[in-house]
């Protein structure tokens, strides 16, 4: 129970700190605790997603300050995110499809694209459920190669 306390605490750490390897982490609980790896693969996608959160939040309150919005507006960004939020809008498959990637491969960074969710208008329960699947195959993945890695090398 301890060991999962742990992963859900670094899984949320590591999603606000990108310094803060939670693949690293798994790993070393693939080694100690070998009987837990889904448990630990649902519990860091869960830590993981709710810290994202934290980013999908700010990025969504960010855009609305009257300050970004004027920088938008000088710069030209009103319209690529005004056509970045037409394709999200008019595609939800796009929008499940880049949250998905970039949760599973890292590809754009996961970070980034939680912070530009919100903006782009991606809800909330699309976010949530996208991260938590493709969060969740990442991590067990990653727990199921380091602890067949050490059977074979220990």
């Amino acid at each position: 129970m301890r060991v999962l306390l742990a992963v859900l605490a670094v899984s949320f750490a590591g999603a606000l700190v990108p310094l803060i390897n939670t693949e690293a982490f798994l790993t070393w609980v693939a080694t100690q605790e070998r009987g837990t790896l889904v448990g630990a693969a649902l519990v860091a996608a869960v830590g993981q997603v709710s810290g994202k959160l934290v980013w999908y939040v700010a990025g969504l309150r960010t855009v609305q300050s009257g300050w970004v919005h004027r920088k938008l507006a000088k710069s030209g960004g009103e319209r690529t995110l005004a056509r970045w939020q037409a394709r999200t809008h008019e595609r939800p498959w796009v929008a499940g499809g880049l949250l998905f990637v970039a949760a599973f491969v890292g590809l754009p960074p996961y970070l980034a694209v939680a912070a530009v969710a919100g903006p782009l208008g991606i809800g909330v329960r699309l976010f949530v459920l996208t991260g938590l699947v493709g969060r969740f195959l990442r991590f067990w993945l990653v727990l199921e190669l380091a602890a067949w890695s050490w059977l074979l090398l220990g």
